[in-house]
């Protein structure tokens, strides 16, 4: 079993990596299946608490090439398995933080499938669930970053879903809640440049809400800050071509906001 397991998690891991680099996910389509009725063949209840946590982890994987492939109803039957697994090994064992690691990643996803097929209020119910499992770990463990984070991320997430409700207030808190949050981890991981990237998305999903609330003032402040870190990442890796782009990205999106402040000759320069 421990073979199986471990060549399923090279195949929807590793090699869904290389995979989806050229275009070719759909190679694992029938691996997805086969992975699927294996686990579905193993008795539960006699698994230990680390073939659980595994085997909800390379179900969520098998969900991820389902969405990547445009597949999202399939994602999100194979996301509410990994959830339905993830809430009998809680039950089983509540004090586990693995398993409430491996509840909160299946719930994450399960939510960003049922926003991506527009389902926005089940998509709303099912991030608050994920939002309140990430705080009570962090109550439990305060000193946990890795917790710290997934409330950030789950705030990130509710705004996302309130911002294409209408709630732009509700969403523009959501989203100062979780930058507030990145700044804190950012001072205790000032070389992350996976952590300044998401601030810096955060900083640009700030700066629109502000927009759409006519705050062109505060959208401008925000935007400065966002180009500024991407600039900042792109120099110091200049040879990465996803770096560049996100520089480019953010210069036109300060110019968008430029031009109806009547600064065309700003604009113009940034888009150029």
């Amino acid at each position: 079993r421990k073979q199986a397991e471990d060549l399923i998690g090279f195949m929807v891991g590793d090699l869904r990596d290389k995979l989806e680099g050229v275009g070719r996910l759909e190679l694992l389509d029938a691996v997805g299946d086969r992975a699927l009725a294996y686990f579905a063949s193993l008795p539960v209840e006699r698994l230990s608490e680390a073939d659980l946590v595994r085997q909800i982890e390379a179900i969520v994987q098998v969900g991820e090439v389902r969405r990547a492939q445009g597949h999202l109803p399939a994602a999100l039957e194979t996301f509410a398995r990994a959830e339905a697994l993830g809430r009998a090994l809680v039950v089983r064992n509540p004090a586990s933080e693995p398993a409430q690691r491996a509840l909160a990643t299946a719930t994450e996803w399960m939510g960003q499938a049922l926003f991506e097929q527009g389902r926005a209020p089940e998509a709303l119910a099912t991030w608050r669930r994920n939002l309140a499992i990430a705080e009570e770990q962090l109550r439990q463990r305060p000193a946990s970053e890795l917790w710290l984070q997934a409330v950030g991320n789950s705030r990130h997430n509710i705004g996302t879903v309130l911002e294409r409700q209408g709630d732009l207030l509700g969403a523009l808190e959501s989203y100062q809640q979780t930058l507030a949050i990145q700044r804190q981890l950012q001072a205790a991981r000032p070389d992350d440049e996976e952590l300044e990237a998401f601030l810096a998305g955060t900083l640009a999903f700030v700066s629109s809400a502000l927009e759409r609330q006519g705050d062109l003032a505060g959208a401008l402040e925000q935007r400065h800050a966002h180009l500024e870190i991407q600039e900042r990442l792109a120099l110091r890796r200049p040879e990465v071509a996803e770096r560049r782009q996100d520089w480019a990205v953010a210069q036109g999106f300060l110019a968008g906001l430029l031009v109806p402040l009547g600064n065309a000759a700003g604009a113009r320069a940034l888009y150029e």
